[in-house]
């Protein structure tokens, strides 16, 4: 473990994951980005395009549109790591807390699940 807290042993399943998806055709080439505590820990796998004939690289310019369920999921998973939510716990008993109640009792793990760029499949 390094001195901000980043496990190696966490950070190598995290590549490991990410190159399930590169090799599963999944995903052309993850980008993934871990902070801590002033350390920031960067790993580009697979390649720019579909093709794969340009390798993804830190400077990988990306176009990025709809990003409100990525910054509301960091913030989702900061009062996870707070104690202040649980992912398995119903969405309307921490809204309850705060005086709010939006009507929701599916499980907040449910509220994370849709992956920006892909279509969103319910339930018929």
């Amino acid at each position: 473990m390094s001195s901000s807290g980043l496990s190696k042993s966490r950070l190598a399943r995290m590549h490991d994951v990410m190159a399930g998806h590169v090799e599963r055709a999944a995903r052309p080439g993850p980008t993934t980005v871990v902070s801590r505590r002033g350390e920031a820990h960067v790993e580009c796998i697979g390649s720019r395009t579909i093709d794969g004939n340009q390798p993804m690289a830190r400077d990988t310019i990306f176009r990025i549109s709809s990003m409100t369920k990525p910054v509301t999921a960091v913030a989702a998973m900061i009062l996870v790591e707070e104690c202040v939510l649980r992912l398995d716990e119903p969405v309307d008993e921490p809204a309850a807390r705060t005086g709010r109640h939006p009507g929701a009792a599916h499980p907040g793990r449910r509220s994370g699940r849709h992956r920006p760029g892909e279509p969103v499949h319910h339930a018929a």
